[in-house]
């Protein structure tokens, strides 16, 4: 079925700038890095490399490690 086929995306971390009541700050972000051809996130079309992830099934991926996000 439809939801047993890999979501097929690959994650990684890199700056980001936040913007703040207090203004800019710079923090680490969880962006897409990879699109596998075939997987549900490439036939979508709902997703994109250079996306970043802010939450996973409605839990805040901030402050998060890569394992921690990847285990969501």
């Amino acid at each position: 079925s439809e939801t047993d086929r890999p979501l097929g995306f690959y994650i990684r971390t890199q700056p980001a700038i936040r913007v703040t009541p207090q203004g800019p700050i710079k923090s680490e972000g969880i962006f897409i890095s990879r699109l596998l051809e075939g997987g549900l996130a490439e036939s979508t079309g709902l997703l994109s490399v250079g996306d970043e992830i802010i939450e996973v099934c409605g839990i805040s991926v901030e402050g998060k490690t890569i394992d921690q996000v990847t285990d969501m």
